[in-house]
């Protein structure tokens, strides 16, 4: 039989999160190759989604993740607007 409580709250943590909502254009931050798929879906989820039902973007956040041009073996995050 399957167990049904409440009062567990559903977390929404990204360690990546924090460091997305305070970088200005032009800023970037070293990804390791590791998290560079969970950098992406923080991106997704938290910025570029749109609104189901409008269609806007939930934010005029962008960000880009690439290979660092100074160490190729890492990645790098850069908000672009």
């Amino acid at each position: 039989m399957i167990e049904i409580t409440d009062q567990v709250p559903l977390t929404t943590y990204s360690k990546y999160r924090h460091v997305m909502e305070s970088l200005h254009v032009g800023q970037s931050f070293v990804v390791p190759a590791d998290d560079k798929q969970s950098v992406r879906v923080c991106a997704w989820k938290y910025f570029h989604r749109r609104d189901s039902i409008t269609g806007i973007p939930i934010t005029s956040k962008v960000f880009t993740i690439k290979v660092d041009p100074q160490d190729e073996s890492q990645y790098r995050c850069w908000r672009a607007e």
